[in-house]
């Protein structure tokens, strides 16, 4: 009975021992997979030896930083590309509305001759004139996709205004990458030409009578003119000495006084014929005439001149 005793005895220890290592080994598992996951490296990494490990972080952060800028460098690339063609596109429109608006201003010469019999020639010439002849030719010159974008010229005249082709409107582009709430570019462009269809007289059409009638007018002056030569508006200066000035006279018998601006003080002065006053320099504003073309009916009040508006 005391053998079988001590018999139960040990084996129950072995199987407390066998027990208790199976529980350790348990225990270094799960330490050792503790040990190995992401936080106890990061933590480790970090309390080290109390130093921070960059080298040890780094490898993470360029993959994350890899992830996050590289769409966002290829997208800022493509959008750089992209405005670069808007830009190439918008030199071609102009120019291709600068040539069509030419174009047109040869059509409204050979209108403008008259005589064009019905049919032929002349249905070909009035066609020219159009917004759907125009809109067509800046397509070709422009090389424009239907499917890039939309060309309006609604805003275009054509022979309605002193004789000016006036090719006026805007190109829609379809914005295909963006990342504003911007769709679509709208291109603005316009050429304005005058028609080839010459000039007689001071007015454009020929007339040079009533309120359409167009006349030359100085800056400062008050009188309109109807003649581009007349010697009020082209002076014609003369250079003399100063010391003989005083025995010069102008065509309307008058003496010449020193310029209120130049003050006249050189040796060489300047003169004019339908003057009154001599100046020290041909920069001096009194030598200059800002001339203008306008309508007479801007200047209602104004009185002709003595010599080219009667």
């Amino acid at each position: 009975m005391f053998f079988r005793c001590i018999r139960f005895h040990k084996n129950k220890n072995k199987n407390i021992i066998k027990n208790q290592n199976k529980n350790q080994n348990k225990n270094q598992n799960i330490k050792r997979k503790v040990k190995n996951s992401l936080p106890a490296m990061i933590h480790k990494m970090i309390h080290d030896n109390g130093r921070i490990s960059l080298s040890a972080l780094r490898q993470a952060s360029l993959t994350i930083e890899a992830a996050v800028a590289l769409p966002l460098f290829l997208f800022a690339m493509i959008s750089v590309l992209y405005f670069i063609q808007i830009v190439d596109l918008s030199v071609r429109l102009t120019g291709a509305v600068c040539e069509t608006s030419s174009e047109m201003a040869v059509y409204a010469y050979v209108k403008n001759a008259g005589n064009l019999q019905e049919g032929g020639i002349s249905d070909i010439i009035t066609g020219g004139l159009s917004a759907a002849y125009a809109k067509n030719k800046v397509k070709i010159r422009g090389r424009l996709q239907e499917n890039r974008g939309i060309l309006s010229l609604l805003r275009s005249s054509f022979l309605k205004k002193s004789q000016i082709i006036d090719l006026a409107g805007t190109y829609q582009v379809k914005y295909p990458v963006t990342l504003f709430p911007m769709k679509q570019i709208k291109i603005a462009t316009r050429g304005r030409v005058r028609a080839w269809t010459g000039r007689d007289g001071v007015n454009g059409d020929g007339s040079t009578e009533g309120e359409g009638a167009l006349v030359l007018i100085t800056v400062n002056g008050k009188v309109y003119h109807k003649d581009p030569e007349c010697s009020h508006i082209k002076l014609s200066i003369k250079p003399v000495n100063k010391d003989a000035v005083e025995h010069l006279r102008n065509e309307s018998g008058g003496k010449y006084y020193p310029c209120g601006q130049c003050q006249g003080g050189s040796n060489t002065v300047y003169i004019t014929d339908t003057g009154d006053k001599y100046h020290s320099s041909l920069g001096c504003s009194g030598l200059k005439r800002g001339i203008l073309l306008v309508p007479m009916s801007e200047v209602p009040d104004w009185q002709p001149c003595s010599r080219c508006g009667q």
